[in-house]
Order: structure tokens, then sequence, then C-alpha cells
């Protein structure tokens, strides 16, 4: 009898644990009860993520998932938040714009490091990270991409059911600072591609044509080897300025 015993509970404990890291069932054959939800004072980057993630999904599957303030199975519940937290599930150890994608318990979780509107990370950027990982969880599950600004340059395929794998990802990006000038990066939607990207920084850096600022306007060019030492101080005002740079994007140490 205690061997019965003993068989029933390794049992219970396999169906407990199945059920726990089970498939994530987003949409079967063009429908879902699946809803998307974030807390009320989320930061504007969190409820913009949802959004996305409402509109690549019913582009992509016919499907429209309802954006909730209230958690509910099944869900995936988007930012660093108490339901999240309950379930043993956060972002603690993600580093910044970092995110973690994590199937768990019949829901679906996408949070990271995410800045407040008003606020800045120590590097006097921002951190969007919960947004990221949705985009990613876009781009891996679902196999969307963005070649280019504007709703002509989304690549969306179409599927009547999504199942997502037992999923575990932690990922960050690896520069702090992630800018592609020149691109009318003010138009709506070119910030829309940037967000698409995974572009931004935690780390601010301030830039320029710094000629004037490098070589004083008082240095004589009238001589033959005048350019000499004006040569020499731009390389060292540039080799002082490269070594700031470099100390300030080391990785952390790891111990």
């Amino acid at each position: 009898m205690p061997r019965f015993s003993h068989l029933v509970q390794i049992l219970c404990l396999s169906l407990c644990a199945a059920a726990w890291s089970a498939p994530f069932e987003l949409v079967k054959q063009g429908t879902s009860d699946v809803v998307i939800y974030h807390t009320a004072d989320a930061p504007k980057s969190v409820r913009m993520g949802a959004e996305e993630l409402q509109h690549y999904v019913h582009e992509a599957t016919g499907a429209r998932l309802a954006v909730v303030q209230r958690a509910q199975t099944p869900m995936i519940c988007l930012g660093d938040n108490a339901a999240a937290r309950a379930n043993g599930v956060t972002a603690t150890d993600v580093p910044l714009e970092g995110f973690r994608i994590l199937t768990r318990g019949g829901d679906l979780y996408i949070l990271g490091p995410d800045t407040g509107d008003d606020e800045q990370t120590p590097g006097g950027g921002t951190s969007t990270g919960t947004r990221n990982g949705v985009y990613t969880f876009l781009e891996k599950f679902l196999g969307i991409r963005w070649l280019m600004p504007g709703e002509h340059g989304d690549y969306i395929p179409k599927a009547k059911t999504i199942i997502v794998p037992e999923t575990d990802l932690t990922d960050a990006p690896f520069f702090l600072n992630r800018r592609v000038p020149y691109t009318q990066q003010k138009r709506p939607e070119v910030i829309r591609w940037w967000a698409q990207q995974r572009l931004g920084w935690n780390l601010y850096l301030q830039h320029g044509h710094n000629w004037r600022r490098s070589v004083p306007n008082a240095v004589n060019l009238s001589g033959q080897n005048a350019m000499a030492p004006v040569a020499a101080q731009a390389v060292s005002a540039i080799l002082a300025v490269s070594q700031v740079g470099a100390e300030q994007c080391k990785p952390a140490s790891k111990e």
C-alpha cells in the first residue's frame, strides 16, 4: 500500500509539473481566449508594447486579443508586476533594456527593466526592456520582420494557429547606446521602427563635430609645419575621449 501511495504522489507531481511548464496556446484556428495584461500604471513603453502585440497577432492570425488591466488566465503578462512576482517571475537579474520571455502555469510572461515616463537610468538614458521583449517574441515565434519604416515595411507571415513551446529566454542588447542617425528619426513611423529594431540607449552619449573644441582657433596655420602640433593635439583629444568611452562601455565583470 505505501508503495502504491508513492506512485500516486509521483504521478500527481509529474502531472503538475507538466501543466506548469506546458506549451502556451496563443491562437487556435484563428480564435483565442488569451488576454494581454498590464497594470494600470504601466510605463508608456509597456502600454505601447501591448498595443503592438495586439496589432501584430491580429494581423498574423486574425485573432484580436483583449488588452486588460486585471490579471486572468490565460494571459500574456507584460511588465515586472505583482501578478508576475506572485508566480515567481521577476526581472531582478535582467540587465537594462533586456527582457525575459517565460511560459509558466498556463500563462506567458514578457518582462524587463522599464523606466517610468519621467525616469532615467543611472547612465542618463531609458530602459524599455518589456517592449524589447515583445518585439523579440513577435520576431521569434510569429516570424514577423520590420524591414523599413511604415506599414509597407512589415513582413507578417499568416498562421491560424500559434503554439509557443515551453520557453525561458533571457536576452539583452550588447551595446548600451544603439542609434541609426539620419533616418528622419523624428517622424512617427521612424520612431516606431526604431522601437521595433530595439534601438535605444540606457547610456546617454553626447557627441558631434568638435574640431573647434579640440583645436584652438588661435593656432597659427601659416607655417609649413603648423599642422604637426595641431594634429598631435587633435589626436590626444580623440584618444582621451575614446578611453573614457571605452571605460564606460566595459561589460560588468562576472565573479
